[in-house]
Parts: structure tokens; sequence; C-alpha cells
């Protein structure tokens, strides 16, 4: 190797340091923030988490806020709070599940919310991509026409109504799927499903004008004057620059799933995340409501930064400092 090539390699590599320094420092600032704002607007709202419809004497209060480090200056609380999350990785005991931490609630229920959340992206992306390459291959003919038409059909239908029409079909009319609760890899697949196919749509989309823009390229003429079959001209050197669009979109298409999972899971009766946060929230319950929103932000933080590490490797002009 020349001495050229290898100063080109150390500048690449230097590169490549500093940008995913700076992506993992912003990552642990976005979490910052987030838990402090997260904790004084839960605070300043009104009401709390021993508020009932029937009164309470004022010692049992008094007693309730004392266990849980409510009856102390509120600064004390918010420096306490971050000791306990950023040294010891504690997100405090659950005021509505005696005898349980929000860790313990966090541990229980997120499994079945993260194989519902992968088996939607991983079904986007199968779909998607399979359907935008056969797209994009043959622009404005008849499987074109027919995947555009059934993406618009994704896009718009509200994924609830399209998990209800799934639920009455698949498990009510035909019974081939079970309809609510976990009891297993086939209670996922309609819940999967009805979660994956507006991301699914979209990437299509994506992938197909990708792919399109990209097949018209210099680069891929001459591929075909050297006389490469077209399946290794799409496969070998369009699908990677094609697909950048569709790497872009992973960040916000994962945010969408795991705010969408929150419905799904109530749609279908799922034991997962989606069931704590909505119930925390209505019960006031602070260190749980805390829990879920920053394990909700770290995984759309972090996939985020993991969809940004993708596009510089696929494009390392994104890691060039400007």
């Amino acid at each position: 190797m020349s001495e050229e090539a290898r100063d080109r390699g150390g500048e690449r590599r230097g590169r490549g340091a500093p940008f995913v320094l700076r992506r993992l420092l912003g990552l642990l600032l976005t979490i910052f923030v987030i838990a402090t704002l997260s904790f004084f607007l839960l605070r300043i709202a009104p009401g709390g988490p021993f508020d009932e419809e029937r009164a309470v004497e004022a010692s049992v209060r008094r007693a309730q806020e004392r266990k849980y480090g409510l009856d102390r200056p509120l600064g004390e609380q918010y420096l306490r709070y971050l000791r306990a999350l950023f040294l010891h990785g504690d997100l405090g005991p659950s005021s509505r599940y005696p005898g349980m931490t929000v860790n313990e609630l966090i541990a229980e229920s997120l499994p079945p919310s993260l194989a519902l959340g992968g088996l939607a992206l991983g079904l986007a992306l199968v779909l998607g991509i399979g359907a935008g390459v056969a797209a994009g291959t043959r622009p404005g003919g008849p499987a074109d026409r027919a995947i555009l038409l059934l993406t618009v059909f994704g896009v718009s239908v509200p994924n609830f109504v399209l998990g209800a029409g799934l639920l009455w079909v698949f498990g009510l009319w035909l019974r081939v799927l079970p309809v609510a609760g976990l009891t297993g890899f086939s209670s996922l697949v309609l819940p999967a499903v009805t979660l994956g196919l507006p991301f699914a749509a979209v990437i299509a989309r994506l992938a197909r004008a990708g792919l399109v823009e990209t097949l018209q390229e210099d680069y891929i003429r001459t591929a075909r004057a050297k006389g490469l079959r077209e399946r290794r001209v799409v496969w070998g050197h369009a699908l990677r620059p094609a697909l950048l669009p569709v790497v872009s979109f992973l960040g916000p298409a994962a945010a969408g799933i795991l705010t969408g999972s929150v419905v799904i899971e109530r749609i279908f009766a799922l034991p997962g995340l989606g069931t704590h946060f909505v119930n925390s929230a209505l019960n006031r319950d602070y260190s749980l409501v805390m829990g879920t929103v920053l394990l909700y932000s770290v995984l759309l933080v972090l996939l985020n930064f993991l969809s940004d590490l993708a596009l510089g490797i696929l494009d390392p002009r994104i890691r060039r400092p400007r």
C-alpha cells in the first residue's frame, strides 16, 4: 500500500472518530435535558400521585410523601433523582405498584414491546425495499402502478382502523391468529403487521424514488455498457445509493413505531411497556412516568444515532466536517 493511500485511510478514520464522539455527546446531553424537563413538568402539573377521589387523612398523606421522598424541597428531589439515575441506574419505586421498582416493571414489560417493534420494523424494511425495487426497476409498468396504489392505501389508513380490520378477518372470521394477549409468536403477527404496514408503504415510495433516480446516473449507464446483467447492475451498483433516503427515514420510522406501539398494545391487549406508560400517566405515578419517558427517549435517540452511523457508512461525505 502506498504512503498516500495510508494517509487517506488515516484521514477517513480521523474524520469518523469525531463524528461518533459528537453524536455520543449529543446523545448524553439529550437524555439529560429530557430527564430535567420531564422531572419539572411533572412536578408543576396539577395533582399528584396520592390525590384520590376520597379524602385521605393528613398523617397518612404525609407518611406516603415521606416514603417516596416527595416531602423534600424540589431542588433536593431533583438532585437525588439525577444521582440515582446516572450513578446507579435506579429509576425509583413505583407509587402504584407497591413493592416493585420501576426497573422491575420495565424489565418485565419491555421484551414484548421490543419484540413487537423489531418485528414491525423488519417487516417494514423487507416489504418496503422489496416493493420499492420491484416498482423502481420498471417505472410506469403495471407492477409500479399497483405498488403505488397500495402505498397510498397503506399511508392513508390509520393503524387502529387497519388493526380492527385484521382482527375481524384473521381473528374472528378465519380464526387463524390470536386476537388478544401474548401467547407466543403467533400473537405478535397481527400487531406487527398493523404497526409495520404504514411504514412499509413509506419505505417503498422512498426506495422506488431513489432507485429511479440512481438508475439514470452515468455510472449505471457505464455498467450496462460493459455488458453487466441488469440484476447485478441494480443490486450491486444502484441499490446502495438508492437506499440513502430509506436509511434517513429509519430514525423517524423508529420513533413512529415506538409511539405507535402504545396504541397497538392497547388494541391487542399486549402486556408491553405501552400499557404501563398510559396507566402511569393516568395515575400520576411520577417514577414510572419518568422511567417510561426516559426509556422511550433513550431508544429514540439511540436509533437515530444508529441511523446516522449507517448513513455515514453508506455515504462517507456525511462524516466530513464542514
